[in-house]
């Protein structure tokens, strides 16, 4: 009987490492990837403030150059 707890004690703990040991492999991974989201994520808000900045500009330009022809007539 004390045998048969003995293998039992040794097959939740066996099973237990493991899990832990996958749960570790994933949670790895997944740290991974969401470094590579975020990477990501930051080049796409860089590009939209660059976007924006240049759209800003053409509007400053079409209103001068409104401003301008304005002026002349």
């Amino acid at each position: 009987m004390k045998t048969l707890f003995l293998v039992l004690v040794i097959v939740v703990l066996s099973a237990s490492l493991l899990f832990a040991m996958i749960i570790w492999r994933q949670t790895i991974s997944f740290q991974e990837k969401a470094a590579m989201a975020k990477e990501r994520q930051e080049e796409y808000i860089r590009l939209l403030k660059l976007e924006r900045e240049e759209k800003q500009k053409q509007e400053q330009e079409m209103e001068n150059q409104d401003a301008s022809e304005t002026k002349e007539i």
